[in-house]
């Protein structure tokens, strides 16, 4: 009867509509959980990166290699470093960097012809983890790297100017200064004229100091006139 179909047509309507409301629910509850897990996923790749940029890691690498398999270790990493830094990946190419200074540090009985090629490999390592750093802003770490860089080889002139970079970005006027002219004297042995960068950092620390010295003269003065 008529009755009849439109009882069972009200009835479809009300199933329909059931179904889409689980199914609404169900859908919301999907999308809630996956911005869950993607807000879980950005908080790790955070955490990651920032104890790349610290510097931090576990370690539990105690093989004792051959000299020959940890260095072409070390070579690997700073090369997949050197890939990673040109991609804009600073905070990565440090964790390589670190690792291949990592795997020179566990060569053991290295003799002097050993040495030899150790020691332009983690000098090279100890500069590019410099610029890592202070492409992150870590002024600090990237003064300490290029130290590690200076003990090896104190006349690093990429070093120096790297170091007095940052201790511009530091305000330690007095240390950048002194870096910056070293770097603009050896460029002048060398016969070149003059390392431009290093010129313009020697004589912006050199102003900077000019004008702290005056307005300290001009506070004394006051005090003591």
């Amino acid at each position: 009867t008529e009755e009849l179909k439109q009882r069972l047509a009200a009835l479809k309507e009300q199933v329909e509509g059931a179904n889409q409301a689980f199914f609404d629910a169900e859908q919301k509850d999907h999308e809630e959980a996956q911005a869950m897990l993607d807000r879980e996923a950005v908080e790790r790749k955070r955490e990651e990166e920032e104890r790349i940029r610290s510097g931090e890691g576990e370690d539990h690498d105690s093989r004792k290699l051959k000299f020959e398999d940890r260095m072409r270790m070390a070579e690997a990493n700073k090369k997949e470093g050197n890939e990673l830094f040109k991609d804009g990946n600073f905070a990565h190419a440090a964790e390589r960097y670190l690792k291949a200074l990592a795997h020179c540090r566990k060569m053991f009985d290295v003799t002097d012809a050993q040495k030899a090629q150790v020691d332009p490999l983690k000098e090279s390592c100890y500069l590019n983890l410099a610029q890592c750093w202070f492409r992150l802003d870590k002024m600090v770490k990237c003064i300490e790297n290029c130290n590690e860089c200076l003990t090896i080889n104190p006349n690093n002139s990429k070093a120096l100017l790297r170091r007095g970079l940052a201790y511009e970005k530091e305000k330690k006027h007095e240390e950048a200064l002194a870096d910056a002219a070293k770097v603009v004297t050896q460029a002048q042995e060398e016969g070149g004229g003059g390392n431009a960068v290093a010129m313009g950092l020697r004589d912006r620390c050199a102003e900077t100091i000019k004008m702290q010295k005056a307005a300290q003269k001009k506070i004394y003065g006051k005090m003591f006139g």
